[in-house]
């Protein structure tokens, strides 16, 4: 089962409302997004599906499907996912959790999208903890 959809069947189960959003990328992919409404004492949980997923495979160009390419995930997605949260919610800035391929895709956001980087509440990783050298300096 996609995590998006476990997340959102779950939220409802235990009586929170789910939304369901379509954003559409640049360079033509349509995205799902899910939100899961918070409550007074905790906020609105926003869970992407980037190109490639179950959710997000339609394209505005049907013979388009180069899904996996972690750049364009970084430049494209990642961009429009933000910029509509945003929207949505009226706030300046977001606050982020990642992990694993979103990490990366992120990543490749900040470098290559430094703007955005402004929109961003929360590092997006902490790599204070490693144990490789090199990372370590860097932490610093």
């Amino acid at each position: 089962m996609n995590e998006s959809i476990f997340w959102t069947k779950l939220a409802q189960k235990v009586g929170y409302i789910t939304e369901t959003y379509k954003v559409v990328t640049q360079d033509g992919y349509i995205l799902q997004l899910n939100k899961i409404a918070g409550s007074k004492k905790s906020p609105d949980v926003w869970v992407d599906n980037v190109r490639g997923t179950r959710y997000s495979r339609k394209h505005l160009y049907p013979s388009h499907s180069d899904f996996w390419i972690w750049h364009e995930i970084g430049i494209y997605n990642v961009p429009v996912i933000i910029d509509y949260i945003i929207e949505q919610t009226k706030q300046k800035k977001i606050f982020v959790i990642t992990h694993s391929q979103d990490s990366t895709v992120y990543f490749v956001m900040a470098s290559e999208r430094p703007e955005y980087q402004k929109k961003i509440l929360a590092p997006i990783v902490f790599i204070s903890r490693t144990k490789v050298p090199l990372f370590r300096v860097l932490a610093l």
